[in-house]
This record gives structure tokens, C-alpha cells and sequence, in this order.
């Protein structure tokens, strides 16, 4: 049986010293009784109080922490988008630090998607409306705890089981973060994922942050959907 995939909770802050602890208890206990490995990835977006002393006391008693300063305000946008870069895990679910966002709520987001729960049940119904996935496959920073491989199989245990038609619909893998490694490095872990899965269809190596590699992934999905690119795919299975 497929692991269930990892989970990254992002929360940007910004001047939220009253409500980080409090928080954080109710964040961890929702995520303790899950059966999957996690993180929490806080972003302090800049704050003037004492935020960031908060987040380091939590980070100093709980591994599943990470954080991330910027260095000054740049707005929610940017730290989510400084969060996301960093995630790990496959499935990435964004909360505000101010406590508008319930953790109990995460349980429904995720469990149970392949059998018609919560809002994962929503997203799958989406992918059955598209022509071609794009799976991301975060190759840093290295994580021996995590199986990029697992997760892929785990991701794609999930489809099938949702529906039998998602499994085989076109599906390419992006190699993310490249930017995190050197390129000969970035080569050889894709090379070596790619042969461990078998994988036989299209695969990339970008960076989402610098923009390495995108305008091919960009390029080649225009070429699929205009259907010239969809037998050429289909050759490759």
C-alpha cells in the first residue's frame, strides 16, 4: 500500500506575537493525528513586534518547524510565494497566522479526497477535466526522511483510485528547485528518479523561482494541446 503523501502548511506572518502560540497548539494537534509526515513552514513577512522571537521559541521545542525571514514587508503574495518555494511535500495548504483559519478544517481538505470528501473531491473533479497533468516533483532541499519517488507513486495511487481514467490520462513530470542545486547535480537526481519510477513519458527539469526550464514545460503543453504534440505523447507510453 502507497504512503500517504507528505503535507507542508504554510502561514505567512506579519505582527502576530498574541496568536502564534495558541495557534500553533491547535495546528499541531490536527496534524499529529494524521497519518503522514508533515512540516509548517512560518513566514515572518517583515513583522515589528516580537513575532520572531515567538517563532523561535515554537521552532527551538518542535522539529516539524521551519522558518523564514524576509527581510522586510513585502506582502502576503510574496510570503506565500517564499513558502511555497521551500515546501518539501507534495500537498501544500496555506492557513493565516491570525487564527481566521481553523486547523480542524485540515482533516477535510485532504482525507479522504479518492472517496468524494471535502475539497479534495472538488480538485479531483477538476483534473478530470483536463487534457494533460503537470506533476511537480520538489527535487530540493533534500530530505532523507522523504522518497520523492514515494510520493509520485502515492500522488498517482490516489488518481487511479479516484477514477481509473485519471491514472492513464497524459501526465508529465517537473522536476522543481533546480535552482537549489548545481546543474550537473539537478540532472543526475532527475535521471535518477526517472529511471527508479520507470518513467517513459516527458519529463522536465525548471526552476519556478528563476524561471529555468519553464519556457520549454510552456512550450511543449502548447504543442500537446494543439494536438500535435498529443500523439507524440501517447508514442511515448
Amino acid at each position: 500500500m502507497a504512503p500517504e503523501p507528505s503535507l507542508s502548511v504554510v502561514l505567512p506572518v506579519l505582527n502576530e506575537q498574541d496568536s502564534l502560540e495558541p495557534l500553533h497548539g491547535s495546528l499541531s494537534a490536527v496534524l499529529k493525528r494524521l497519518d503522514r509526515s508533515y512540516e509548517v513552514i512560518y513566514v515572518d513577512d517583515g513583522s515589528t513586534d516580537d513575532s520572531w522571537g515567538t517563532l523561535r521559541r515554537l521552532a527551538a521545542s518542535d522539529a516539524h518547524i521551519r522558518l523564514l525571514r524576509l527581510r522586510r514587508n513585502f506582502g502576503q503574495t510574496s510570503a506565500l510565494a517564499a513558502g511555497f518555494a521551500h515546501a518539501r511535500f507534495p500537498i501544500v495548504i496555506t492557513l493565516d497566522a491570525d487564527g481566521q483559519n481553523d486547523p480542524a478544517d485540515i482533516p477535510g481538505l485532504i482525507e479522504g479526497a479518492a472517496e468524494g470528501a471535502g475539497l479534495g473531491h472538488q480538485f479531483l473533479r477538476h483534473l478530470q477535466r483536463t487534457r494533460l497533468l503537470l506533476h511537480l516533483v520538489d527535487m530540493a532541499p533534500f530530505d532523507e526522511g522523504t522518497d520523492p519517488v514515494a510520493e509520485v507513486k502515492a500522488i498517482a495511487a490516489e488518481l487511479k483510485k479516484y477514477d481509473a481514467s485519471l491514472g492513464k490520462k497524459a501526465r508529465w513530470l517537473v522536476f522543481n528547485k533546480a535552482d537549489l542545486l548545481d546543474e550537473k547535480e539537478a540532472k543526475r537526481r532527475a535521471a535518477e528518479y526517472v529511471k527508479r519510477l520507470r518513467w517513459t513519458k516527458p519529463w522536465f527539469v525548471v526552476s519556478a523561482i528563476s524561471g529555468e526550464g519553464t519556457k520549454e514545460v510552456t512550450y511543449k503543453v502548447m504543442e500537446f494541446l494543439e494536438g500535435g504534440g498529443r500523439r507524440k505523447a501517447e508514442g511515448d507510453e
